[in-house]
C-alpha cells in the first residue's frame, strides 16, 4: 500500500490514503523510511488517515481503560464488568495520589516498575481491612494488566503506550478442602439475617454461586414440577451459558412457597435500591453469619459463600448420590466426549436433591417485601 523511493540521500515513502489522495513523506535514512512505511499501512488498513503523532491528542490513563470497558463488555458478564471497573478505578485513584491531582496521567507512565509498586501499595492502600491478602492483590494488578494488553492490541492506542510487561506475582499458599456439613450449613442459615437468610437458603439447596442466585426471578422456578430453568445469561463459563432446566429439592420448594411469590428477583436486596450495587453481594455479610453460627472458621475463611458449594458437592457425594448428576447440577462441565453426547436427563439429578435434608421447621420466614436489610 506504501512504497519506498530513494531520493539522492533520502528515502522517500508515497501511498494513497483511504479517500484515494496521493501523499508523501521524506525520511532521513532507509530504516526511518521502513517503519514509517509501517505505520502508514497500518493506518490506511484500518480505514484511517495517517496523521503526525505530535497533532493527535493524547488519551489520559483514564479514557484507554473506558474504552476497554466498553469493548469488553460484549462478551463478558456484567458482574466481571463492574469488578473490571472497580479495580480500575483504584488503580486510577492510586496513580493520581503518586501523580498528583493535577498531573496528566499519560499512557506513557505504563511501565513494570510501577505496576509493582502498585502492587505492593495495595496491601494497605484504600483498605477497610487493614492489609489485603496475595491472592485478592494479584486479582486486582491482574486486570490492570489485562487492560494494558488490550490497549496494546488496539489499533486506536497501540501506538501510545508501552509494550506491556510480565510480572511474576505471589500467590497465596493452597489450603487443603474442607467442605462444611449439612448441620454446619442449616446453622449458618439460621444465623444470616433479613435477605441474607434468603441468599443463604438458595445457596444450600441449590450450590450455584452467589452471584447467580441473586440473578435468580420468580418466573425461573416451576413450584408445581420443583424444577429450575437457569437461563444461560447467568452462567460463568461457555458450557454454563448454554442453559440447563434442573430439578430443585422439595425442601426448596416448601421454602419458596413461604416466601410469597412475587414478580422479579426472589432475593428482594434493600441495598441501593435501584442502583448498580442493588445486586452486588458482600462476601464479609456471610462471613458473620457463618461467625455468628459458630462454625469452624476452615470451613468458611476466605470465600464465606463458595462454603455453601462446596458443601453442596460433597455432601451429595458423601450421601452417595451419582457424582455426574451433581457436577451438572452445580454447571461443571463433564470430562471428554460424554457431555456432548450424553442427555443430561440421563443424569439421575431427582434421586441427588432428593438427598438434601430440609432446614429445621422451626426456621420461619416473612415475606421477601417485608424482610429487612441486613
Amino acid at each position: 500500500m506504501a512504497s519506498i523511493y530513494e531520493r539522492g540521500s533520502r528515502f522517500q515513502v508515497k501511498w494513497r490514503d483511504p479517500d484515494g489522495k496521493q501523499r508523501a513523506r521524506t525520511c532521513p535514512n532507509e530504516r526511518t523510511a521502513q517503519r514509517f512505511r509501517q505505520e502508514v499501512e497500518e493506518a490506511v488498513s484500518f480505514g484511517r488517515r495517517w496523521q503526525p503523532r505530535d497533532t493527535r491528542p493524547e488519551p489520559e490513563l483514564f479514557e484507554i481503560c473506558e474504552a476497554y470497558l466498553r469493548d469488553v463488555s460484549r462478551n463478558r458478564q456484567p458482574r466481571t464488568i463492574e469488578r473490571y471497573g472497580l479495580h480500575l478505578d483504584v488503580f486510577m485513584r492510586w496513580l493520581r495520589q503518586r501523580e498528583g491531582a493535577r498531573a496528566r496521567l499519560a499512557p506513557s507512565l505504563l511501565s513494570k516498575r510501577l505496576v509493582g509498586e502498585y502492587y505492593d501499595a495495595l496491601r494497605e492502600f484504600e483498605c477497610r481491612n487493614g492489609s489485603r491478602n496475595l491472592d485478592t492483590r494479584r486479582r486486582m494488578v491482574g486486570d490492570v494488566l489485562l487492560a494494558w494488553k488490550w490497549a496494546d492490541n488496539d489499533d486506536e492506542y497501540r501506538t501510545v503506550v508501552p509494550r506491556p510487561q510480565r510480572l511474576e506475582l505471589a500467590r497465596e499458599p493452597g489450603r487443603p478442602t474442607i467442605a462444611p456439613t449439612w448441620k454446619e450449613m442449616s446453622a449458618c442459615v439460621f444465623a444470616a439475617r433479613g435477605w441474607h437468610r434468603q441468599v443463604a437458603v438458595l445457596l444450600y439447596f441449590t450450590g450455584l454461586r452467589v452471584q447467580q442466585v441473586m440473578m435468580l426471578r420468580w418466573g425461573d422456578f416451576d413450584v408445581e414440577r420443583a424444577t429450575l430453568n437457569f437461563r444461560g445469561e447467568l452462567g460463568k463459563s461457555l458450557h454454563e451459558r448454554q442453559g440447563r432446566i434442573m430439578p430443585v429439592s422439595r425442601g426448596l420448594v416448601t421454602e419458596l412457597r413461604a416466601w410469597s411469590p412475587t414478580e422479579g428477583f426472589i432475593v428482594q436486596s434493600e441495598r441501593a435500591r435501584g442502583g448498580k450495587r442493588e445486586r452486588m453481594f458482600r462476601a464479609r455479610d456471610m462471613a458473620r453469619a457463618w461467625a455468628r453460627a459458630g462454625v469452624r472458621q476452615d470451613v468458611w475463611r476466605g470465600r464465606p459463600d463458595h462454603a455453601f458449594r462446596k458443601g453442596f458437592v460433597t455432601n451429595l457425594k458423601r450421601a452417595g448420590a451419582d457424582i455426574e448428576a451433581v457436577e451438572h447440577l452445580v454447571g461443571h462441565k463433564l470430562p471428554g466426549v460424554r457431555d456432548a453426547y450424553l442427555d443430561p436427563e440421563a443424569h439421575p439429578m431427582r434421586d441427588a436433591v432428593s438427598r438434601i435434608p430440609a432446614l429445621s421447621a422451626v426456621l420461619q420466614f416473612r415475606s421477601p417485601t417485608k424482610v429487612r436489610a441486613g
